[in-house]
């Protein structure tokens, strides 16, 4: 009977496993951060889009009045789910019949502005 040599195994070792693991970890760190912003910014965009729909309405309105009138006037309104202030200036245009139309939506929390729009009223129509 002969005597059994000793054969090399095949495959990886735990050391050189580890290390892989290791090295793969790092590699994926920043694609999990970058999943994280994109995120983020796909809900700020969301938020600005809707309110910029809001803006649009209530400039609308304002344009469909057969006379804007002049000064500020300020509300609420929920658009998508989400809850908006809002703020809407006319102002009078010198020398002129029109009116200068502002409005402004932003957050009910922090009251930082995600969307403003400007038009024009032509003032009373005959």
């Amino acid at each position: 009977m002969q005597p059994r040599r000793a054969t090399a195994q095949s495959g990886f070792s735990l050391l050189e496993l580890m290390v892989a693991v290791a090295l793969l970890s790092l590699a994926l760190i920043p694609l999990l951060v970058n999943q994280g912003t994109s995120g983020a910014n796909a809900l700020r965009m969301h938020e600005r889009t809707l309110a910029f729909l809001v803006a649009d309405n209530l400039l609308l309105e304002s344009l469909a009045m057969e006379r804007a009138p002049t000064g500020q006037k300020t509300g609420n309104i929920s658009q998508g789910g989400i809850r908006f202030g809002w703020q809407r200036d006319v102002d009078a245009v010198p020398d002129s019949k029109l009116s200068a139309i502002t409005v402004r939506v932003y957050q009910n929390e922090s009251g930082k502005t995600l969307a403003q729009l400007k038009g024009f009223h032509p003032g009373r129509r005959r």
